[in-house]
C-alpha cells in the first residue's frame, strides 16, 4: 500500500466519522485483501461449501462494528495486518464449527450433483449473471443517493452489519423507523424490478 500516513488517517477518520463514501473508498481499496486472506485460510472442503464472499463481508462487519479502532490503526500495514487476523479467525470459527461438531459436519453432507444423478431431470442454474449482479448494485445505488441522509446513514449502518437497536440508538430514531426505511427501499426496488419484468 502506497497511501501516505496523513492520507491513511484521513480515511480512517472519515470511515469513523460515518462517510458512506469513505467507507466504500475502504472496502474497494482493501477488499480484494481481505478476499485473498480468507481464501488462503479456507481449506478445500470448506472452499466447496463456502464462497470466500460470505467470510470477507463477516470480516467487514466485524470491522464496522469497533469503530474506535479505526484511530488506532496507524497505517495500511496495520490495517491489513488486523483484517487479516479477522479472516483467519473467522474462517477458522467456522471450520471448527463445522469440522468438530456431528450436527454441522461437512462429511456427513451428501452433495447435491450426488443427489441429482439419480434424477433424469436436472435442475438449471439460477445464479445471477456478474452483469445482472452489476447492474442490481448500480440500481441499488441511485435508489439510496436519492433518499434523506437519515435513510443513507440507515442503510450504510445496515451494510456494515448493525442491528436496528443499534441503529436506532446511533441515529436517535425509533427502532421501527430504521426497520420501515430499509423495509420501503426494498419494496422501491422489488416494484422497479417487477415493472421492469
Amino acid at each position: 500500500m502506497r497511501d501516505l500516513p496523513s492520507e491513511f488517517a484521513e480515511l480512517m477518520e472519515r470511515v469513523h466519522d460515518g462517510s458512506q463514501d469513505a467507507a466504500w473508498q475502504l472496502l474497494e481499496k482493501y477488499g480484494p485483501h481481505v478476499k485473498r486472506y480468507v481464501r488462503r485460510s479456507l481449506n478445500q472442503e470448506m472452499r466447496s461449501k463456502f464462497d470466500s464472499l460470505d467470510f470477507a463481508q463477516v470480516v467487514w462487519a466485524s470491522f464496522f462494528r469497533e469503530p474506535d479502532r479505526f484511530r488506532r490503526l496507524e497505517s495500511p500495514t496495520e490495517l491489513l495486518a488486523y483484517l487479516a487476523t479477522l479472516a483467519r479467525n473467522k474462517v477458522i470459527g467456522e471450520t471448527r464449527r463445522r469440522m468438530k461438531s456431528i450436527k454441522n459436519d461437512l462429511n456427513r453432507e451428501i452433495g447435491f450433483g450426488e443427489l441429482e444423478e439419480g434424477l433424469e431431470v436436472r435442475c438449471p442454474n439460477t445464479d445471477p449473471t456478474p452483469s445482472a449482479v452489476a447492474i442490481a448494485r448500480e440500481r441499488w445505488h441511485q435508489l439510496v443517493d436519492n433518499q434523506p441522509e437519515t435513510v443513507r446513514r440507515i442503510v450504510e449502518l445496515r451494510f456494515m452489519g448493525a442491528t436496528f437497536p443499534e441503529i436506532a440508538e446511533q441515529l436517535n430514531i425509533h427502532e421501527r423507523t430504521a426497520r420501515k426505511a430499509i423495509e420501503r427501499l426494498v419494496g422501491e426496488a422489488v416494484e422497479e424490478v417487477e415493472i421492469e419484468g
